[in-house]
């Protein structure tokens, strides 16, 4: 029992130097570490000190809590108007994602039309010079019957009969 007395004795010098040491702040009103509240620090100020202390120490956390809810509140705000702008984003790049498949899916269906299409004008190409020179061909021999009929007719004396 002794021992109990010595040590309560022990821990009330430890608060009381504690108390002439380090003045009691605004915020913790006169608390001690454990969260007690320690009269003597709170009576040392005097009363009418310890109202208005404790009156503006209430004020400025009561204005500190308002700024920084108000300041959540905005970074809240901030944030799911980032969302809906990443959100919206990720809608675009979905749908061009799908026009690009779309895109890439007709690109490669139009490959056997283009090869056919290749086929198709090169066959053209060879008619157009095979029928070029089928017709000088013609246009040769529609002169040479021409003249030849002309020949026999006139029976021109100086031309090589």
């Amino acid at each position: 029992m002794n021992e109990l007395r010595r040590r309560r004795n022990q821990g009330g010098i430890y608060e009381a130097e504690r108390a002439a040491l380090i003045p009691p702040s605004s915020t913790d009103g006169g608390n001690d570490l454990r969260g007690n509240r320690n009269p003597s620090s709170a009576t040392s100020r005097g009363k009418g000190n310890a109202q208005k202390s404790s009156s503006s120490a209430s004020l400025s956390t009561a204005q500190e809590a308002r700024n920084i809810t108000e300041s959540l509140r905005h970074t809240k705000n901030m944030m799911s108007q980032e969302l809906e702008r990443v959100s919206n984003l990720h809608t675009v790049i979905e749908e061009d994602d799908k026009h690009l498949s779309e895109a890439k899916d007709d690109h490669m269906d139009m490959g056997g039309a283009v090869k056919g299409a290749r086929g198709a004008l090169r066959k053209l190409g060879r008619q157009d010079v095979q029928e070029a020179v089928i017709l000088r061909c013609a246009v040769f021999f529609f002169y040479s019957v021409a003249f030849y009929v002309f020949w026999s007719r006139v029976r021109i004396p100086f031309l090589l009969w």
